[in-house]
């Protein structure tokens, strides 16, 4: 007489079912971990367009005295700007070093820009 097996073990079904545990844990983690990035480079992008309009700004402003050198973008809360502007007396330009920085969260960053103008007469 032939014995038939109809069916799984116990011990079968519970390590298929500890097997899909750990793989949708890994997985969740690594959807995390791709949303942080993600976010990580949003922050770096919006800093990067923040930091473009604020050289703009620079660029037009007539009177050195009309120029921020410190503040948060109002746009933006997160992100805070410092500039320092400089004279290079010998070549007739100005340096500008401009510093966005922003905090999420835990994390912080800053995108550090130096660009070099004409002195206005």
């Amino acid at each position: 007489m032939k014995k038939r097996n109809n069916g799984f073990l116990l011990i079968e079904v519970l390590v298929a079912v500890i097997l899909l545990g750990f793989s949708v844990i890994y997985l969740s983690r690594a959807f995390m971990g791709c949303l942080n990035t993600m976010l990580q480079f949003a922050n770096y992008t919006t800093a990067l367009i923040l930091t473009e309009e604020k050289l703009f700004n620079l660029e037009i402003v007539t009177k050195e005295s009309d120029i921020a050198r410190e503040g948060v973008f109002s746009e933006n809360a997160d992100f805070s700007y410092r500039l320092e502007v400089y004279r290079l007396s010998e070549l007739e330009l100005n340096q500008a070093d401009l510093d966005v920085q922003w905090k999420d969260g835990r994390r912080s960053g800053v995108v550090n820009t130096a660009c070099y103008f004409a002195v206005k007469k």
